[in-house]
Formats: C-alpha cells, sequence, structure tokens
C-alpha cells in the first residue's frame, strides 16, 4: 500500500498529494495586476483614472466633425414692434400722427444664410432674409366708400408691406458629442421697408386722397442677436428645428423692436 506522503507515478503522469500543494509568498514570481498591488487607497484613485481616461478618450472619438461650410435654407416668421409713426411717414404725412399707439403685427416669409467655419467653434455668418403680409392702417379707408349708397368706413385699407434683411457677423458652436450643436451669432447689417396700396385710399382726418400703387420705400441700420440648435441626421443634412432671434431696426426715423422665429434645413459641405 502506498503511503499517501509519497507521489503516485503512473505511466508519464504522476499524482501529487494535496499535503504538497502549497504557495510560498517569498517563492511566487507570478506577474500580478497592478491595481491588485496597490495599496486599497491607492487602488481607487488609480481605477477612478482609468476610468476618466476611457470615458475622455471616447467623446474625443465620438466628436462631431466640422464642415468647412455650413448653408441653411427655412421658413421664418417675423413679429414687428413697431412706434406706429412710420405708417405716416411711409404715406408723406409725417406733420400729423394718425397712429398714437404702437403697433404690432406679424409678418411671414423666409430665411437662408451661408456659414464658413475657422475652427470647431468659430466662424462667419451671411444671412438674408424677407417678410411679407399687410398692415391695417387706422386712418385709411377705401375710396369706394365715398360713393356706396351704405358707407362703411370701419374698413379700413392694408398697407402690403416687404420686410427684408442682409446681415453678416460671427457665430460660435458648440458641438457636443453625438448629434446635437447649439450656436449663437451677432448679425449686423441693412434692413430695407417697402409698402403700397392695392387700392385708392381716404385719410380718415382730412379726407384726403390717395391712389391706388403708391409705393414708398427706406432702410436703414439692424443688428440681430440669436441662438438656434441644429440637429444632424446624416454627414451632409441637419434639421434645425428652431432659430430664435431678436431684431432691431431702424428705418424711417423710428425704431422698430422684432422678434424673428425661424427653422429649416442646413446642409454640410467639406471638413476642416
Amino acid at each position: 500500500k502506498e503511503s499517501a506522503t509519497h507521489p503516485v507515478s503512473s505511466g508519464p503522469f504522476r499524482t501529487v498529494p494535496l499535503a504538497e500543494i502549497r504557495y510560498s509568498s517569498e517563492s511566487d514570481d507570478r506577474p500580478k495586476s497592478l491595481l491588485l498591488l496597490a495599496k486599497p487607497g491607492h487602488r481607487m484613485k488609480t481605477s477612478i483614472f482609468v476610468c476618466v481616461l476611457a470615458l475622455s478618450i471616447t467623446a474625443i472619438g465620438a466628436a462631431q466633425e466640422t464642415p468647412q461650410y455650413e448653408v441653411f435654407v427655412g421658413g421664418s416668421f417675423l413679429r414687428v414692434h413697431a412706434s406706429g409713426a412710420e405708417l405716416t411717414q411711409l404715406l408723406d404725412l409725417s406733420d400729423i400722427q394718425y397712429q398714437p399707439h404702437n403697433m404690432n403685427f406679424n409678418l411671414y416669409g423666409w430665411n437662408a444664410s451661408l456659414a464658413e467655419n475657422v475652427n470647431g467653434w468659430l466662424g462667419g455668418e451671411f444671412e438674408a432674409s424677407g417678410f411679407y403680409g399687410t398692415v391695417n392702417a387706422g386712418f385709411l379707408f377705401p375710396a369706394s366708400q365715398l360713393i356706396s349708397p351704405s358707407p362703411n368706413f370701419s374698413k379700413l385699407v392694408p398697407v402690403v408691406t416687404r420686410f427684408q434683411t442682409y446681415l453678416g457677423g460671427p457665430r460660435v458652436t458648440l458641438r457636443r458629442s453625438g448629434r446635437v450643436a447649439y450656436f449663437a451669432h451677432l448679425l449686423i447689417g441693412f434692413a430695407d421697408v417697402n409698402t403700397s396700396l392695392n387700392e385708392s385710399a381716404i385719410v380718415a382726418t382730412d379726407f384726403s386722397s390717395i391712389p391706388a400703387g403708391t409705393l414708398k420705400s427706406g432702410g436703414g441700420f439692424a443688428v440681430s442677436p440669436g441662438v438656434g440648435i441644429d440637429v444632424r441626421m446624416n454627414e451632409r443634412l441637419s434639421i434645425r428645428p428652431i432659430q430664435v432671434d431678436y431684431l432691431m431696426s431702424h428705418v424711417f426715423g423710428e425704431r422698430q423692436d422684432n422678434a424673428r422665429v425661424s427653422a429649416g434645413l442646413n446642409f454640410t459641405l467639406g471638413h476642416k
């Protein structure tokens, strides 16, 4: 009978008793993890450092590429806040204040811009926009009402209005990892306003006549700070769900404080 303290040989293999299976801390030279060799306090700091490094590398790899050019085309809404004196000046009636109160009205149109990026966050932008609609002047009524058997002087003659801007300036963009980019711009330039009458009108205060087709225009300084969001759909196309601007214009000797909201498509070209 073999002793339990001696190995039993069988061919090329040898059975080792459990009593002989032991490890010595002095003689064990197997490689160990750096985290296991570290002290408990240092081990926690090392783990945090490794996690932060991994997240930083992932964020850099996932950051959006910066396009060379961006072209935006979309629809736009303009809320005009005017002093009211503009209408009298447009109709060469500036000697009398026919509109004593501020005027607020809506115009609808388009907005387009071309931006060139200098680097990942700074660029330059040129923008043009146009807005169209009608404004009811409280002191104009149709000339046809003078010969009507039952005149209705509560009916007003709408003033057909066209409001256009041409602006340019710097733009700053925050391109986060993922699909969303946030931007802010400060645009300075020129505003142009044109008005006309589709029918002959009578001025309510002195019954003077203004013929149909009367066209007046004027322009002046404009400035527009604003912000917006672009959501990337693919390498070449983003959707701009909203762009909000304060648009200050100064035409016909009066200041207009307007609000503008735009939305549309943003096309990207090239890479920085």
